[in-house]
């Protein structure tokens, strides 16, 4: 069985460094897989409110993190 840990989309800072650091904690735990949500369209603001509009584009945050881990 694997086990894997859902990316803080909203609880982590829009920083390179900070998902490089949320990575490698990650594989140095043992786990086998990050997973990352990705959506192509926002939820519409005039129904829900969001206190911060940073996004992780999925395919890009896996490139970068595949730089410092080997998973």
């Amino acid at each position: 069985m694997e086990i894997g840990v859902i990316f803080p989309q909203t609880e982590i800072e829009p920083d390179p460094a900070a998902i490089k650091d949320f990575a490698q904690a990650a594989e140095e735990l043992g786990y086998s897989y990050i997973f990352i949500a990705d959506h192509v369209l926002g939820a519409d603001p005039k129904h829900h409110e969001f206190s911060n509009n940073k996004y992780f584009p999925a395919l890009q945050t896996y490139n970068h993190k595949s730089v410092f881990t080997n998973r």
